[in-house]
């Protein structure tokens, strides 16, 4: 929105913390008419308050509110605040000369800047991208910022402690080449470089912000280091680890892993149960090959239980274009077994949280979290609708495997190696060798869009629209997904398993009205 000068009160303070908290794109500023160089200023969310004149800006603090510290300024502090600031600078005029320049950003002050940018909309070579999770989390790894803080924590990148308080401008190759050297791991040091060199590029473009001035960039130049020989032994072994993955992982083992996790889920009784969206989540990778992170981010509003254009009996399942790697919108055509899937983890977690938590909660996730308030965020960063996280997909694996805490045998002994993403490599060998399908189908069921002819209709799969069309290649994907979902259910049936699996129902209730009762 564009800035509005009102006075700021505590409704315009709830205001301004709703939009703070829904993580709304943009900025929202408010010009105090009381004291007329406040401004309270929210920008994704975050929420400050600020002084601004013609010659600088300075942000004073947070904005006060019940839950927050007695440090944070209400109004009529905050005015007050303001007031003392424009006496020291008028009479101070060393200072109002040096705060008329622009401040040169320390590599601190940059990185903070440069995660605000990431977490809005923002434009990259005239095209809109939406701010992406997945990518803020990465960032964040990869600087060394703790993300329950939202500050540099020295543990996660030691190398990277000297960088915080060097202003830009006293950068250069040799300390920045030090840093990288010492990060621990080949990809690490290459995802750190590739976003620090992102990053000085945009603080140098904006340099009227950044006071980032030098005569010509330096770092475009730098590469990173040459991994030591016992690193590129070990990316040897892991890239022959992948092939052997690739290679050794088909459809049957897909059914015979879904079999043995059907009888490890049974197998867990009180706090060791298998949560709803864990267990499902895992039959729904198998049957449809989807990737962990849009697993997780399936709303159940974009879910359809029928489909009025496909089969009987057959749905649909849309994510937008900011919960989807490619970033486009994506649809897939959902068979019976799946619909089942979707209902059954959406009733168990339901049925689940009734009793752990009381009724009323609700939860926009298909495959939800039976957590209500998130570990990471403070205050109204902290949202209390959450979905399971990828990673506990991939660490119910490592259960399975005896490798946590509780140590079990290796329930997954005899399987070919394989991680949740090797399901993918296994539907596309299967695909790819199924008589009469197309290779664009295949391409169009994983939303691969490989470097093939543009010419040809049926080269890629392109996923563009939010609706059902021809650009989803609906009946493509749907000639695949019941290809691949049949076979899987069958290596199901073959490897032991009954179908269809029943929802966890009245045991669950018995075993978590024993724990509650137990005050765990």
């Amino acid at each position: 929105m564009a800035q509005i000068r009102v006075k700021i009160d505590q409704t315009i303070i709830e205001k301004a913390f709703e939009a703070a908290r829904s993580g709304a794109a943009g900025r929202d500023i408010y010009a105090d008419t009381e004291q007329r160089s406040l401004t309270l200023i929210r920008r994704g969310r975050d929420l400050g308050w600020y002084v601004k004149t013609r010659d600088f800006t300075r942000r004073l603090g947070d904005v006060a509110k019940s839950y927050k510290s007695k440090d944070a300024l209400p109004p009529r502090a905050a005015r007050e605040a303001a007031a003392r600031l424009l006496t020291e600078l008028r009479t101070s005029p060393k200072e109002r000369e040096e705060t008329a320049a622009t401040r040169v950003w320390t590599w601190a002050d940059c990185v903070t800047a440069r995660l605000l940018l990431l977490s809005g909309n923002r434009v990259v070579a005239r095209r809109i991208k939406i701010p992406s999770a997945e990518t803020l989390s990465d960032v964040r790894s990869a600087f060394g910022i703790d993300r329950k803080t939202g500050t540099f924590s020295a543990a996660k990148r030691p190398s990277l402690t000297v960088l915080q308080d060097i202003p830009l401008t006293a950068l250069n190759a040799h300390v920045l080449g030090s840093a990288i050297r010492a990060i621990n791991g080949v990809r690490p040091r290459e995802k750190f470089l590739a976003y620090a060199k992102s990053m000085l590029t945009w603080a140098y473009s904006n340099s009227h912000e950044s006071g980032f001035v030098v005569p010509a960039p330096w770092w475009p130049q730098i590469e990173p280091p040459q991994p030591s020989s016992e690193e590129i032994s070990m990316m040897q072994a892991n890239a022959e680890k992948l092939r052997s993955r690739k290679t050794g992982f088909r459809v049957q083992h897909v059914g015979d892993l879904l079999a043995r996790h059907e009888d490890f889920c049974a197998g867990k009784v009180a706090e060791e149960k298998i949560s709803p969206g864990i267990r499902w989540g895992i039959w729904w990778i198998a049957l449809t090959a989807n990737r962990r992170g849009s697993t997780t981010l399936l709303e159940r509003m974009n879910v359809q239980q029928r489909d009025a254009l496909g089969e009987d009996g057959w749905g649909t399942a849309l994510w937008t274009e900011g919960q989807m790697k490619a970033r486009k919108d994506f649809m897939l055509p959902v068979p019976p077994m799946g619909l089942h899937v979707i209902n059954s983890s959406i009733a168990d977690w339901q049925a689940l949280i009734n009793i752990s938590h009381g009724f009323g909660h609700k939860t926009k996730w298909v495959f939800a979290s039976t957590r209500r308030e998130q570990r990471d965020g403070v205050g109204y960063d902290r949202p209390t609708d959450i979905a399971i996280h990828p990673s506990s997909l991939a660490d119910h694996l490592r259960n399975m495997r005896g490798l946590k805490e509780s140590a079990h045998p290796n329930v997954l002994a005899g399987l070919p190696d394989f991680s949740l993403h090797t399901v993918r490599s296994a539907a596309t060998h299967f695909l790819e060798n199924y008589p009469g399908l197309s290779a664009a189908a295949s391409s169009a069921f994983l939303g691969h869009a490989p470097p093939l002819d543009d010419k040809d209709p049926e080269a890629r799969s392109r996923t563009t629209e939010k609706f059902y069309s021809v650009t989803q290649r609906m009946p493509l994907k749907t000639l695949a997904m019941k290809a691949w979902s049949e076979a899987v259910l069958d290596a199901y049936l073959k490897a032991g398993g009954v179908w269809p699996p029943r929802p966890y129902d009245v045991p669950i209730r018995k075993i978590y009205r024993t724990k509650r009762s137990a005050g765990s």
